[in-house]
């Protein structure tokens, strides 16, 4: 019997609540959206809303740079008075938009026609739009601000691009250095160190020069094993960052480094601040506008402690308390909180301290390459050093013995000479 084609379930994006009062958040599989409330029972989740997932777009994300384009662009159009769905339309049609960008904007427009709104048009897509943005879109919604609202996260976007590409860039230079350095000892074991291989084999060698020429040998004649191991390790590196509990070790590990750690610690921080003076902005609770900006925290150990912050907000807590008692974020800012309670200016007292803490960062990670750059030039320097001086020690020695064994027999020719007189 011939399969002519199988049908794929919808994907379901949900949002319920658990029996301890935690919002819960994620996607179900399932026939209809029945089968889907019943899955959630079993899960003992009370369903609070859903909307059906595209199944060609699930698990795809838009670029940063896209994505401060696309909200700049739609901001523009809405503010000169264009309609949402005529704007969709335009972006779509633009030579400069990728494929999946058009499929996409497509969709949406196609949901708009049918009478949804833009937050859950842009809901039904999947990943490829952020929480957030969808949060302060249907919060644009309510207030009627929607451009305004997507002029401010193309800036806000703009701005973490700015600090992922500072880090980036911060990183980009070790990892330079270091395949640079793996090209150097490939080219040193297997060109240099077997050229000056026949000079040595009657030669008794120094132990590093054994050492050095057992490993070149090793890397010419079993370069496979070097290969398998090196993909083992990658390999074993990618499923260890994988597992939670090893994930959340690390994390919290890097955290510990010296300069390293506080340079993350800021980093969040900024991305903390400026998402959460977002949210409240635009007139979310404090509750979900933390549940939301903790997304923007890619580490384990430090999202491990927002549960607690918002327990302690959810019991009457302020802010600022709360965020005092996370070893998360830098201690400024609980501070800095505190007095925006206090005068009743929290989310532009958030805002400048994103936008210090940015200044900081920058030079936290100037301060960082200026250890870093010079730190992988002495190690690329020292192995270079090693291999060299353990090839040229036999040669030294080498000539040292011509020279004595020279002198020895012009002692024996002159003796002979003075005898023959």
């Amino acid at each position: 019997m011939e399969i002519v084609g199988v049908k794929k379930l919808p994907n379901y994006r949900y949002r319920a609540t658990a029996i301890n009062g935690k919002t819960v958040r994620g996607t179900l599989t399932a026939s209809d959206p029945d089968a889907m409330l019943s899955e959630l029972k079993k899960k003992d989740l009370f369903l609070l809303d859903y909307s059906q997932v595209s199944q060609t777009l699930f698990g795809s994300k838009l670029k940063s740079a896209e994505l401060t384009d696309f909200c700049r662009q739609v901001g523009s159009f809405l503010d000169a008075g264009v309609s949402v769905t005529q704007s969709f339309q335009i972006i779509a049609s633009r030579d400069s938009i990728s494929k999946f960008g058009k499929k996409c904007y497509s969709e949406i427009c196609t949901s708009l026609k049918h009478g949804k709104s833009l937050s859950e048009a842009m809901a039904d897509q999947g990943k490829v739009f952020p929480e957030l943005l969808i949060s302060m879109i249907r919060a644009g919604e309510t207030s009627g601000k929607i451009g305004e609202t997507f002029t401010n996260m193309g800036t806000h976007f703009q701005k973490q691009q700015r600090i992922k590409s500072q880090v980036n860039g911060a990183l980009a230079y070790p990892c330079i250095l270091v395949v640079l350095l793996v090209l150097v000892i490939i080219v040193l074991f297997t060109f240099v160190i077997p050229m000056f291989g026949e000079m040595f084999t009657d030669s008794e060698l120094p132990i590093t020069t054994r050492i050095m020429m057992g490993m070149s040998d090793f890397l010419a004649n079993r370069w496979y094993i070097v290969v398998l191991v090196a993909a083992a390790l990658v390999a074993g590196v990618i499923l260890l960052m994988r597992n939670p509990g090893t994930r959340f070790v690390i994390d919290r590990t890097i955290l510990k480094i010296p300069k390293i750690g506080k340079l993350v610690k800021i980093v969040y921080t900024v991305s903390f601040s400026r998402t959460l003076a977002s949210l409240y902005t635009s007139g979310l609770p404090i509750l979900n506008a933390i549940q939301i900006s903790r997304d923007t925290v890619n580490n384990r150990f430090l999202r491990s402690q927002f549960d607690e912050c918002i327990k302690s907000i959810w019991i009457g807590n302020l802010l600022s308390e709360s965020i005092k008692a996370m070893d998360c974020f830098d201690s400024k800012l609980g501070d800095t909180v505190k007095v925006g309670e206090e005068t009743g200016k929290l989310d532009s007292m958030l805002l400048s301290t994103a936008d210090d803490y940015e200044y900081e960062s920058s030079a936290a990670i100037k301060s960082m390459m200026s250890i870093i750059e010079p730190l992988m030039i002495v190690i690329l320097g020292v192995v270079v050093a090693v291999v060299m001086v353990s090839v040229f020690m036999p040669i030294y020695s080498m000539y040292g013995n011509i020279d004595e064994n020279t002198v020895a027999i012009r002692a024996i020719l002159s003796g002979l000479m003075h005898a023959v007189r």
